[in-house]
């Protein structure tokens, strides 16, 4: 999740013109995650590679769509701290 917001901060990164004040979770995840997830024949979902690896997850998040991005991160890293 940093390392994916480390590139929403660079001015030659992955989404040129982000915006902490204005671009949520949805402008990420439509503009930026699922343009770098797809492979030839289409998307691959986090879900389906993750249950792959046979691990439970040690948090749940929850957010909204509309919600700023900026905030998301915000969140998940309070909790890790």
């Amino acid at each position: 999740l940093l390392r994916l917001y480390e590139s929403l901060l660079d001015p030659h990164g992955t989404m040129q013109d982000y915006n902490p004040n204005k671009h949520t979770t949805n402008d990420i995840v439509r503009r930026v995650i699922i343009p770098s997830s797809r492979v030839e024949c289409g998307g691959v979902a986090f879900a389906d590679v993750a249950g792959k690896c046979n691990t439970l997850p040690s948090r749940m998040v929850t957010h909204t769509w509309t919600s700023l991005f900026v905030h998301l991160v915000a969140a998940v890293v309070a909790n890790a701290l």
